[in-house]
């Protein structure tokens, strides 16, 4: 595989830095660019350290390129099916993550990753990994802490105003 190269006159290097350019997806751009410096005689390595990628992307992305053409190089995940963190999802965990896991049944009083999982799948139906779960939380805002406790005087307002003026008395 090492021996192929690509080719092209230079309208198609010129076309593909200009789709390379003009990209909404970096990704996408990224492997333009590995075609154009493949094209113009650079090595697998010369291009992986000028694009700052590994050598095997770079002889993935030509191999795909040889095969399939310019179409080799879109990515392949559009038929992966709908996100599962949609906006509406996350608001959902917004809420729940707000309140206690003893309101949905659980004993205990801080929440879990699997804990959200469990109670986000019956809300919404949908069932996501736990790795899934910790980037929901990230993309919300949530973050990771020990419950701060509250506790209360265990003095009478009385007794507290009693000591209060007892210490503020002037001799």
């Amino acid at each position: 595989m090492d021996g192929i190269v690509v080719c092209f006159d230079r309208s198609g290097n010129r076309r593909f830095r200009k789709n390379a350019r003009e990209s909404e997806d970096p990704k996408l751009a990224k492997r333009y660019l590995i075609i154009v410096n493949l094209d113009e005689g650079r090595t697998v390595a010369d291009t992986a350290r000028a694009l700052g990628g590994s050598e095997s992307t770079v002889r993935r992305v030509r191999k795909r390129f040889v095969e399939c053409g310019e179409a080799g190089l879109v990515d392949r995940r559009e038929e992966n099916g709908d996100r599962k963190l949609d906006e509406e999802y996350l608001a959902i965990l917004h809420e729940v993550v707000a309140g206690s896991p003893q309101e949905h049944g659980f004993r205990r009083p801080t929440w879990t990753r699997e804990m959200l999982v469990r109670v986000l799948k019956r809300k919404t139906g949908v069932a996501v990994d736990v790795s899934t779960m910790s980037r929901a939380l990230a993309q919300i805002g949530a973050r990771r802490g020990r419950p701060k406790p509250t506790v209360e005087c265990p003095s009478s307002k009385a007794a507290k105003k009693q000591a209060f003026t007892k210490n503020c008395r002037v001799d």
